[in-house]
C-alpha cells in the first residue's frame, strides 16, 4: 500500500535532510583517516605499499567515474542530436512537400490566370484588301457624281435664279423643267411657226425625244440630298482625322466658337516653360499659354510668340495671369529674343506676384539678360512685399551683390528681428558668414533661445560657429540643442558633434536629458512602454561604448539602474528586471556593477522557489563557454545568478544556488513518484560541471546515476514532443495546401473546359465574321455596280443637258443677232435687248422661271420701245436733217405696212 497523504506531508523534508547528510559524509570521508588508523603518516611511504595501491585504485576509480559521467553526457547529446536530426529530416521532407505544393499552386494560379488571347477577330487579308478596294472605288464614283451635281446646279440657274434656293436639289430641278421648256418650245413652233416646224420637223422631234429620255435617265440616277450631305461631312472628317492631336487642338482654339473649351488629353508642349491646360476660357492667359505651347510643339515659334504676346495686353485679357504663367511667359519671351514684350508683361502683371522668392529669382534672371530696368522694378516690388526673414535675407544678399553693404546690413538686422524659428536663424547665420557680417552673427544665439526649432538646425548653427572659431557660441548652441532634443537619436547627433568640437563638458547635460526622455522607466516593467524606454537607454549606453567613452557609459548605466530602483516594490518583476540589468552589465564588461546587482538580489532569490521555473533569455556571448548546456533557452533566474557567481569566481555561492535548483527539481520528481519530469536538466549539468571542477567525484557519481536516468526518460518523451513542437505547424500547413491543391485542380478542369469552349466559340465567330464579310462584300459590289451605272447615266444626261442648254443659248443668240442685223443703228444694243427677251421667253417656257421670264420680257420690250422712240425722235430732227428724216419715215411706213401684211397673212392662214 502507498503511504497516505499525511505521511507524505510529514516526511516531505526527508529528501532534503538525507541529501545534506550524504553531502556531509562524502565531503568528510575522503579527508578522514581510515578506521583504526591515526592521523599521522609515516615518513617513508615506500614501506607501506598497500596504502599507495589503494590511492592508485581510488584514482582509477575517480577517473572511471568521470569518464562514465562524461560518456553519459556525450551519449545524451548524441541521442538528442539524432532525435533533432530525425525531426529535422522530417521537417525538411515536409518543407520539400510544401515547396512542391506551393510550386504546383503557383503554376495552377498562373494557369487559372491565363486568359484566352484570341478574342480579337480578324478578317483574312484578301477579303480585307478587296473591301478596301471596293470602298475606294465607291468613294471615287461618289466624288464624280458630286462634281456633276455641282455642274447641273450651276446650269439650273439659267432657267431660274430661284433654283439657288433648292440647294443640292438644283440639279434635279434642271432635269424636271428642262423637258417642259423644250416641249413648250416645240408647241410654240408647231402652232406659231408652222413653216419652221414643217421644215425642221424631224430634227425637232428627235431633240424632244432626246431631252425626255435624258431627263428621265438623269432623274433615275440622281443623288439624294442626304448622300451629298454625307459626302461633304465625310470630306471634312477626312481632313480632320488626318490632323495630329496638337493640330486638332490648335484648330479648336483658333476657332474661338466656344467661350470655354475642354481639350482632349495627350497633348504635348514643345517648351517645358509652357503648359497645356485641360480647360481654357477664350482670351484668358491660360488660353494663350496653351495655344503657344501647342504652336511650339508644331515648330511654329513665331506664332507662339504672337499668341503669348497677348498676355502683355492688359485690356483685352480675360482674368489675371498666375505667378507661374507670368514667370514662364517672361522666360519664354526673353529666350526667344523678345525682351520688349517681356518688359511689358512685367510692367503690367509683376505686381500680381506675391511670393518674394519668385520675385527675387525673376530679378536675378532679368539681371542675367541685362534687363536692369525691369530687374529694378521687380526688386522694388519685392522690398514692398517682403515680410519674412527668408525674403529679407535673399533681399540683403541681392543688395550686397550690387555693392550696397549698408542696406544689406540693415535688412539682415530687420530679418533677425522678424525671425520666427531656428530655420530663419540658420539662414541668417549662413548669410552673415557668406557676407562676412560678424555683428549680426554674434546676436543669433540669444535670439535662438526664444525661438522653436529642431535639434538638427541647432547643430548646423553650432557647426557654423565652430567653423568661425567661436567655441563659446558653439557650446551655447549645442546646449540649446540638448535641451530641445525630443528623441535619443537627436542626442546622439549632439554627442558626436560635441566630441568632434572637443566639448566633453556637455556630456553631463546629455546623460540627464537621456533620463528625462525616458519617463516610462517608472512604469510597469511588463509594459511595452517600459521595455522600449529601457532598451533605448541601453542603446545609448552602447552608443557611448562605440565612441570609446566608457566612463560616460558607466555613469549613464548607474543613472539608469538608480532610476529603475526608485519607488519600486521588491517583487519578482523587479528581480527579473535587475537580473536583466546585471546581464546587460556583463555584456558591456562591467562585472563590478553586475556583482553589485547580484549581491543585492541574493537574499531575495533564496526563499523563492518560484524563481526556479522563471526562465530568461541568455546572451550567446555569455553562454559561449558552456557549449554543452542542454537547454540554452531555459536558464532560470537562480541559475543565471549562479553563472554570474562562477564568472566572478564565487564558486560557493554558485554551488549553493545549483543545489537549491536540484533540490527543487528532485522534490517535484519525488512528489510525482517519477511521473513528472523536469522541463530542463540545466541545474544538473551546471552542478555536475562545478563538482567536476572541484573534484567531488563521489558526489558526481551519485548525481550521475539520477542524471542518466532523467536523461533516458526525457529522451524517450523528447522525440514525440519534438515532433509535435516542430512538425505540427508544417503538417497543418501541408494539409491545408493539399486541400487547396485539390480545390485548385477542380478549378483548373473547369478553366480548361471554359478555354476549350472559348476556342470553339472563337472558331465559330471567326467563320461567322468571314461569312458576314463575304456577304457584305457582295452587297458592296452590287452597290458599286449600281453606282457605276448611275454614274454612266448621270454623265450622259449631264452632257446632253449641257448640250441642249448650250443649243438653246446659241439659238437665242442667233435669233438676237438676226434681229440686230435689221437695225441700222445701235445693233449691239438691239442684240442684247432681243437676247434678254428670248431668255425671258425661255424661262416662261420652263414654267419654273415664269416670273423672272415675264420681267425680262417686259424690260426687254421696254428697252426696244425706247430704242424705236429714240430712232423716231432722231429722224424727226430739225430741217437740216429733213431729207434723212423723210427717208426714215418712209422706211418706217414701209416696215409697218409689211408687218401689217404679214400679220394679215398669218390670220388668213389660221
Amino acid at each position: 500500500m502507498l503511504p497516505t497523504q499525511n505521511i507524505i506531508k510529514s516526511s516531505a523534508p526527508l529528501p532534503f535532510i538525507s541529501f545534506l547528510l550524504f553531502f556531509l559524509l562524502t565531503y568528510l570521508l575522503p579527508s578522514t583517516p581510515a578506521f583504526g588508523q591515526t592521523g599521522e603518516q609515516p615518513a617513508d611511504t615506500a614501506s607501506f605499499p598497500p596504502v599507495s595501491i589503494a590511492q592508485q585504485d581510488l584514482q582509477k576509480q575517480h577517473e572511471s567515474i568521470i569518464a562514465i559521467y562524461q560518456q553519459h553526457r556525450l551519449e545524451f547529446q548524441d541521442r538528442k542530436k539524432n532525435i533533432n536530426d530525425e525531426v529535422k529530416q522530417e521537417l525538411e521532407k515536409l518543407a520539400d512537400k510544401i515547396s512542391s505544393l506551393n510550386s504546383e499552386l503557383k503554376k495552377g494560379e498562373a494557369r487559372l490566370n491565363t486568359v484566352y488571347q484570341s478574342d480579337q477577330q480578324e478578317l483574312p487579308s484578301e477579303i480585307r484588301e478587296e473591301i478596301l478596294h471596293v470602298n475606294e472605288k465607291q468613294l471615287k464614283y461618289e466624288r464624280i457624281l458630286y462634281a456633276l451635281s455641282v455642274i447641273n446646279k450651276g446650269s439650273a440657274f439659267i432657267l431660274s435664279p430661284l433654283t439657288i434656293a433648292a440647294g443640292s436639289n438644283a440639279g434635279n430641278i434642271l432635269f424636271i423643267f428642262l423637258p417642259l421648256t423644250v416641249l413648250n418650245i416645240f408647241l410654240y413652233l408647231f402652232f406659231r411657226q408652222k413653216v419652221t416646224f414643217t421644215r425642221y420637223r424631224t430634227l425637232l422631234i428627235a431633240i424632244l425625244v432626246t431631252v425626255f429620255l435624258t431627263c428621265a435617265t438623269s432623274l433615275f440616277a440622281a443623288s439624294t440630298e442626304k448622300r451629298n450631305e454625307v459626302q461633304t461631312k465625310l470630306g471634312f472628317a477626312e481632313s480632320m482625322l488626318e490632323l495630329s492631336g496638337n493640330q486638332k487642338a490648335i484648330a479648336i482654339l483658333e476657332d474661338k466658337s466656344a467661350e470655354q473649351t475642354v481639350l482632349p488629353s495627350g497633348l504635348t508642349s514643345g517648351d517645358q516653360k509652357l503648359e497645356v491646360y485641360k480647360t481654357v476660357t477664350t482670351d484668358s492667359p491660360e488660353y494663350y499659354v496653351t495655344l503657344a505651347a501647342l504652336y511650339t510643339a508644331e515648330k511654329r515659334t513665331e506664332d507662339a510668340v504672337e499668341a503669348i504676346a497677348n498676355i502683355a495686353e492688359e485690356d483685352d485679357l480675360i482674368g489675371n495671369p498666375t505667378e507661374k504663367i507670368i514667370v514662364n511667359t517672361v522666360h519664354f519671351l526673353v529666350e526667344n529674343g523678345h525682351a520688349d514684350i517681356a518688359g511689358n508683361v512685367i510692367a503690367n502683371h509683376a505686381w500680381l506676384i506675391s511670393d518674394t522668392r519668385t520675385l527675387l529669382e525673376l530679378a536675378q534672371y532679368l539681371t542675367t539678360y541685362s534687363m536692369q530696368v525691369s530687374s529694378d522694378y521687380v526688386m522694388e516690388l519685392m522690398e514692398e512685399k517682403t515680410e519674412t526673414a527668408v525674403g529679407l535675407v535673399a533681399l540683403a544678399d541681392s543688395y550686397h551683390k550690387v555693392g550696397e553693404k549698408d542696406k544689406a546690413l540693415s535688412i539682415l538686422t530687420r530679418a533677425l528681428n522678424t525671425s520666427r524659428n531656428i530655420d530663419d536663424i540658420l539662414l541668417i547665420a549662413q548669410t552673415c558668414v557668406k557676407l562676412q557680417i560678424d555683428s549680426v552673427l554674434k546676436l543669433l544665439p540669444t535670439k535662438a533661445e526664444e525661438l522653436p526649432g529642431s535639434t538638427e538646425l541647432l547643430i548646423d548653427l553650432a557647426e557654423i560657429y565652430n567653423d568661425q572659431g567661436e567655441s563659446s557660441l558653439a557650446a551655447a548652441t549645442l546646449q540649446q540643442a540638448i535641451t530641445k532634443s525630443s528623441q535619443l537619436d537627436q542626442l546622439k547627433q549632439v554627442v558626436q558633434i560635441a566630441i568632434e568640437f572637443k566639448l566633453e563638458s556637455l556630456m553631463d547635460k546629455v546623460r540627464e536629458q537621456v533620463i528625462l526622455l525616458c519617463p516610462d522607466l517608472q512604469s510597469d516593467p511588463d509594459s511595452e512602454q517600459f521595455q522600449l524606454a529601457y532598451s533605448q537607454c541601453l542603446q545609448f549606453v552602447d552608443f557611448f561604448f562605440s565612441l570609446k567613452k566608457e566612463a560616460d557609459a558607466a555613469k549613464l548605466f548607474n543613472m539608469l539602474t538608480a532610476k529603475v530602483k526608485e519607488d519600486r516594490e521588491k517583487d519578482d518583476r523587479y528581480i527579473s528586471l535587475m537580473l536583466s540589468g546585471a546581464r546587460d552589465a556583463l555584456q558591456r564588461d562591467m562585472k563590478q556593477k553586475a556583482a553589485s546587482i547580484v549581491f543585492k538580489l541574493t537574499m531575495m532569490i533564496k526563499p523563492r522557489t518560484k524563481s526556479f521555473s522563471t526562465y530568461i533569455k541568455m546572451h550567446e556571448e555569455f553562454l559561449a563557454s558552456i557549449q554543452e548546456l542542454p537547454d540554452r533557452d531555459m536558464v532560470s533566474i537562480p541559475l543565471f545568478y549562479g553563472l554570474i557567481n562562477e564568472d566572478i569566481n564565487r564558486s560557493s555561492n554558485a554551488e549553493r544556488v545549483y543545489l537549491q535548483a536540484v533540490i527543487y527539481s528532485l522534490d517535484a520528481v519525488n512528489k510525482s513518484y517519477g511521473d513528472k519530469l523536469p522541463d530542463t536538466l540545466n541545474e544538473y549539468f551546471l552542478l555536475g560541471r562545478l563538482w567536476q571542477k572541484e573534484n567531488r567525484i563521489d558526489d558526481l557519481a551519485s548525481l550521475d546515476r539520477v542524471y542518466a536516468l532523467l536523461e533516458n526518460q526525457i529522451l524517450e518523451n523528447m522525440k514525440e514532443k519534438e515532433r509535435q513542437r516542430v512538425l505540427t505547424e508544417p503538417m497543418a500547413r501541408l494539409t491545408e495546401l493539399e486541400e487547396k491543391r485539390e480545390k485548385q485542380l477542380a478549378l483548373i478542369q473547369n478553366h480548361d473546359a471554359d478555354i476549350k469552349e472559348k476556342e470553339a466559340e472563337y472558331t465559330r465567330r471567326q467563320e461567322q465574321i468571314i461569312e458576314e464579310a463575304q456577304l457584305s462584300l457582295a452587297t458592296e459590289k452590287k452597290t458599286l455596280a449600281k453606282l457605276s451605272r448611275k454614274l454612266l447615266f448621270k454623265t450622259l444626261s449631264t452632257i446632253i443637258a449641257q448640250l441642249i442648254l448650250l443649243g438653246l443659248v446659241i439659238g437665242c443668240a442667233l435669233i438676237a443677232w438676226k434681229y440686230s442685223q435689221h437695225l441700222k443703228e445701235h445693233k449691239t444694243y438691239g442684240f442684247f435687248t432681243k437676247f434678254l427677251e428670248l431668255n425671258g421667253w425661255l424661262r416662261v417656257f420652263s414654267i419654273l422661271g415664269i416670273l423672272s421670264g415675264i420681267c425680262l420680257i417686259i424690260v426687254s420690250q421696254f428697252l426696244q420701245i425706247f430704242q424705236k422712240v429714240h430712232e423716231l425722235t432722231l429722224h424727226m430732227a430739225p430741217e437740216t436733217n429733213s431729207m434723212y428724216a423723210d427717208a426714215t419715215v418712209s422706211e418706217l411706213e414701209l416696215k409697218l405696212k409689211k408687218d401689217a401684211g404679214d400679220s394679215y397673212k398669218e390670220e388668213r392662214k389660221k
